[in-house]
């Protein structure tokens, strides 16, 4: 039985894409790789984050499938981000299903920045400025030492929703892409879950639960993080001496990185981000008409997003505190 993957799970960083993947893998019938993201189709990508780069090395991470898998998938959220992907995966298999989530775009864009700012792609604490400097990082100006992702930081491009279903739907007739809606996913899954089975054809499963997967959290120590993450380039030199010696691709080393990372995090915390409620309603208008657009693709009433935040007296900050889930 052929082991070619034939469902891919995008959305932007903190919409759900890893609810849904870890729901899926409940089911008999369907297979999610692990690790999830996979980054095979997208072109922006550090090497570091690129779990294959040939087609035999991509298709092993499905050799584990048992006969009576129906679905083999993946979960990579740089998909939405790139221009490619969804033309490379229609090559690769034009009969495969696409999900894609999407969410309040700036609630979004407080989430992933906070991503970014996180894991060292991002060096400015600062939303309202990050998201000003834009046009100067398209430029390549004003670029995080370490970052590894700077296309990441164009954050209208990342977040726009109408314009990454309209991606799909370019390479993928209708009835193969599944929109899923975060407010969906976290106000009545049962329903949600309940749409996604039908839209792969699969039975309920009783005793199936709704995994909330990652909780906002934070580090206990950011310079530790950064030193985790983007390691300084002396030891990224020795590395890829070593590789180059032994004759490999990798030195396997990502389990070290993220057990790393996993000791110095604090999860299920509430993280407290200051957001000038004038600048939320600012990215509100920004987002407007993308929002309106993906309203009508979906058929649905979408315009909350579209309404600035409750007036709070001038000058005081938003505090967004969340429990995000991804």
């Amino acid at each position: 039985m052929s082991h070619k993957p034939n469902l891919f799970i995008a959305g932007i960083a903190k919409c759900g894409t890893t609810s849904v993947a870890n729901y899926l893998r409940q089911r008999p019938e369907v297979f999610i790789s692990y690790p999830k993201e996979l980054n095979y189709f997208t072109e922006h990508v550090h090497e570091g984050y690129r779990s294959a780069r040939t087609e035999p090395e991509y298709l092993g991470f499905f050799g584990d499938c048992d006969d009576g898998v129906r679905y083999r998938g993946e979960a990579s959220v740089r998909y939405c981000l790139s221009s490619v992907s969804m033309e490379r995966i229609r090559q690769f298999n034009d009969e495969a299903r696409i999900i894609l989530l999407v969410r309040d775009p700036v609630a979004a864009t407080i989430s992933l920045h906070r991503m970014l700012y996180f894991g060292g792609d991002e060096d400015v604490a600062d939303l309202e400025r990050a998201w000003h400097l834009q046009e100067d990082r398209r430029d390549g100006r004003h670029l995080p030492g370490r970052g590894w992702c700077p296309e990441l930081l164009q954050y209208f491009d990342v977040i726009r929703p109408a314009g990454n279903v309209r991606r799909a739907l370019d390479h993928f007739p209708s009835e193969q892409v599944k929109v899923m809606v975060f407010d969906d996913i976290v106000e009545k899954p049962l329903e949600a879950y309940g749409d996604l089975l039908d839209f792969l054809g699969l039975p309920e499963l009783e005793g199936s639960d709704f995994p909330v997967s990652n909780r906002a959290k934070r580090n206990r120590s950011q310079r530790l993080a950064n030193l985790i993450n983007r390691p300084p380039p002396a030891v990224r030199y020795t590395v890829n001496l070593l590789r180059r010696r032994l004759g490999i691709e990798q030195l396997g080393l990502g389990w070290l990185r993220r057990r790393l990372n996993r000791l110095n995090q604090e999860k299920g915390v509430k993280t407290k981000l200051e957001v000038r409620p004038g600048f939320l309603a600012e990215m509100a208008e920004i987002f407007r008409d993308e929002v309106s657009e993906l309203g009508q693709i979906l058929g649905r009433d979408l315009s909350h997003w579209s309404k600035p935040p409750d007036a709070q007296p001038s000058g005081a900050p938003h505090a967004a505190e969340s429990q995000t889930r991804a």
